[in-house]
């Protein structure tokens, strides 16, 4: 979940209880931009955009291993969260 600290839409103070409540989520919190991180400062953005899918792929290549547990791809990428922008 990446978060502008200084969003004045949607409080940044909900942001830990929605982390909380999502499994397996984490927080990227920008605490000088507001509601549009990916418009304010976009290379910071992608960057860690890129950081969560290069996560998620490495997790999904274990799980998918024939030494995983035995998950397939589909499994896999339904426990992937993630929340467009």
């Amino acid at each position: 979940m990446i978060w502008g600290g200084r969003d004045k839409l949607v409080s940044s103070a909900i942001a830990p209880r929605l982390v909380r409540a999502i499994p397996d989520s984490r927080l990227v919190m920008f605490g000088t931009v507001g509601h549009v991180c990916q418009m304010e400062i976009p290379v910071e953005t992608a960057r860690e955009i890129a950081r969560h899918v290069e996560t998620a792929t490495r997790q999904d290549a274990r799980l998918t291993s024939p030494d995983g547990p035995g998950e397939g791809p589909r499994e896999a990428a339904a426990r992937v969260r993630w929340w467009p922008m």
